[in-house]
């Protein structure tokens, strides 16, 4: 089995392709460097051709080089969608998956009740997959360029009244999880995503500095949030466990993942009779208190960890509601006119 590199000469620049063949089975791949066509061309000569690679074999191989270093909360979640994606599909040779499936298994997602909004996340687990199979040589191309993911609307901004926080937080102590009511205090109190404190380690806290240190967040950057307030008993007063979760359970125990609270966490809101309300919109529901008391949308954003004011602007009417009703206020008190 030999290797063949051909020049090619296209539009956008010369590129090489790369040819195996051995027992009927050919292998093929282009690249716009050399040495890099040589260096594949080489290892394939090595280790041979893999005649076929299974769904379920490629995302584990994509698990374990690039899902260590995420977050306890961002690997549970992606976990779970890859799990439903090889429901849907099953575990067939990836080659032989195409973007009409894809297709047709976002149209199952919808059945199932998903939100576009959610599909698209469900994309965002599997497309990187199959970019580190075509990266890995397994296929020539991924089928998600044929995949568009839905239009989403402008940022839903879903934000608790003071009545329903109260309904809530009843239900999450009446809860049959220990931990409920101080994961769902905690998000209402720093804005903290999902993943990041169902992920929290013990140590990332520091009780004795008053502060939380999270090192791996959505946009790659550490942040830390200040531990203030009720989040001081909160978190003084969660038991130590025998392993490395501050949120821990037998669960976690057994199996050393993270507390998986979303479903419980439903049903709290079910029986709170709150409608339209998901996990998530905690944080809006944080974000949107602190407009409204009038603070400022960088300081927000800090906050809540986002690099750019972009995604905290549509609190901005809740910041000029305030403003409006400060000089409401003053044009009450000062007497500017008979």
């Amino acid at each position: 089995m030999v290797a063949t590199i051909t020049e090619k000469t296209r539009k956008k620049g010369t590129v090489y392709v790369v040819q195996v063949r051995k027992n009927g089975v050919s292998a093929s791949k282009s690249f716009k460097d050399k040495a890099k066509a040589e260096a594949w061309g080489e290892t394939i000569e090595r280790d041979g051709i893999r005649k076929d690679m299974l769904l379920k074999t490629l995302i584990d191989e994509y698990k374990a080089i690039h899902m260590q270093d995420k977050a306890a909360g961002t690997q549970l979640m992606q976990n779970s969608q890859l799990a439903v994606w090889l429901e849907i599909l099953g575990n067939p040779d990836i080659k032989q998956i195409s973007a009409v499936d894809l297709n047709r298994a976002k149209t199952t997602l919808l059945k199932r009740g998903i939100e576009k909004a959610t599909v698209n996340r469900y994309i965002q687990a599997l497309s990187p997959v199959f970019t580190f199979a075509v990266e890995q040589g397994y296929v020539d191309d991924t089928p998600f360029k044929n995949v568009k993911k839905f239009k989403e609307p402008a940022g839903r901004v879903r934000y608790l009244q003071q009545e329903e926080i109260t309904r809530l937080l009843r239900e999450c102590k009446r809860s049959s999880s220990v931990h409920l009511y101080s994961v769902v205090v905690i998000a209402l109190l720093t804005g903290m995503r999902y993943g990041e404190i169902v992920g929290l380690k013990w140590r990332d806290i520091d009780l004795k500095n008053g502060v939380i240190v999270l090192e791996n967040t959505k946009n790659g950057t550490q942040r830390s949030v200040p531990i203030v307030g009720a989040l001081v008993e909160i978190l003084g007063n969660v038991p130590n466990n025998n392993t490395d979760y501050v949120f821990a359970t037998e669960h976690t125990e057994r199996t050393g993942k993270p507390v998986h609270l979303l479903l419980t966490f439903r049903k709290a809101v079910k029986r709170a009779q709150i409608d339209n309300f998901h996990f998530h919109d905690l944080r809006h529901t944080a974000a949107s208190y602190l407009a409204m008391s009038g603070e400022n949308l960088l300081t927000i954003a800090e906050i809540l960890g986002h690099k750019t004011l972009s995604m905290v602007k549509r609190y901005a009417h809740l910041s000029n509601q305030h403003k409006a009703s400060t000089l409401e206020r003053l044009q009450t008190n000062c007497k500017f006119f008979d």
